[in-house]
């Protein structure tokens, strides 16, 4: 598509689409014309293993609405934007005046690495924005639970934390470093 930015987001087009028509099922090539045995071949591997499949899942589901364009994968990486943009805005709240607050979220709206990165002209686009966005709602969430004492906040930040790791795996377990730590301390 000439709306894709470089082979990065050209992949993740492709499974985002087959993951809209088969979503247990994340491929890049839907019918290869040579088997491939070799699993270290993921560019040609039927079976889409090289990125857990949560960043082509909710682009697939934003494919329901727009159809199979683009824009489908970037509303995702929208999504995360938008959500780290609340995360921002509450976790300041507390530390300063509500208005100052909303400043400071739309500050962060405002960097232009996050937006180059939304429109898929960066590598990483989409997965990296959602993992953001699942990580800033975990430890905004972790948060809140040592603050209260609560249970259900304790059980968003593991929610969150599971939704990172179907973005990026390994990265996403970063609110589980520190809930460690906080009932260490």
């Amino acid at each position: 598509h000439p709306g894709s930015w470089n082979w990065d987001e050209s992949f993740h087009q492709v499974v985002t689409r087959h993951s809209h028509d088969t979503p247990w099922h994340p491929m890049l090539v839907d019918d290869p014309v040579h088997p491939l045995t070799d699993y270290k071949l993921w560019w040609g591997f039927n079976t889409w293993l090289h990125k857990p499949p949560g960043p082509f899942w909710l682009g697939a589901f934003f494919m329901t609405f727009t159809g199979v364009t683009p824009l489908a994968l970037r509303l995702g990486s929208l999504f995360g934007e938008l959500v780290m943009a609340l995360s921002v805005y509450w976790f300041v709240r507390s530390l300063i005046a509500p208005p100052l607050a909303f400043v400071a979220s739309l500050a962060f709206l405002s960097i232009p690495f996050g937006w180059e990165m939304t429109q898929g002209r960066f590598v990483g686009d989409v997965t990296d924005i959602t993992l953001s966005a699942c990580l800033c709602f975990a430890m905004l969430a972790l948060v809140k639970a040592c603050e209260t004492q609560r249970w259900p906040w304790a059980l968003a930040a593991g929610a969150a934390t599971g939704a990172g790791y179907l973005c990026k795996t390994l990265l996403s377990l970063t609110p589980l470093g520190v809930a460690l730590v906080l009932v260490v301390l």
